[in-house]
Formats: C-alpha cells, structure tokens, sequence
C-alpha cells in the first residue's frame, strides 16, 4: 500500500487541477469531513470523477444523513 494524504484546503472551489492528479495516481479514494456525507465535500468529488470520467472507488467518511443526538 502506499496511501497519499491531499489537503483540500476548500470544498468549493474544488481544486480541480489537484484531482486530476490523484485520480490518475489512485484507484481508490477516501475523503473524511466533519459534516455530512450527502452532499458534502465527498459528493463535490464523486461529480467530479464522474463528470471527467475517472471510475475509482470512492469511500466518503463523515456524519450519516440523519438526526445525530
């Protein structure tokens, strides 16, 4: 295994240039925030694999979309 750690400073503007590179680097991804999954950052960056056709796997890691007490 050799993981890479990406800081995307922003959600939006993605740094379109930066994902481009890892997409062509890897074949599995892994995004983590601190809010929830649908919707947010890990979504933004499946649009954009898909859009540019890129097909790695992608695991979003956040909060689920439900009421979280």
């Amino acid at each position: 295994i050799r993981p890479a750690h990406y800081d995307m400073r922003f959600a939006k503007p993605l740094d379109e240039a930066m994902l481009h590179d890892i997409a062509a680097r890897f074949d599995k991804i892994i995004t983590v925030e601190d809010g929830t999954v649908v919707g947010g950052f890990g979504s933004a960056v499946l649009e954009f694999m898909n859009e540019h056709g890129y097909k790695p796997d992608v695991r979003i890691l956040g909060i689920p979309d439900r009421l979280v007490e």
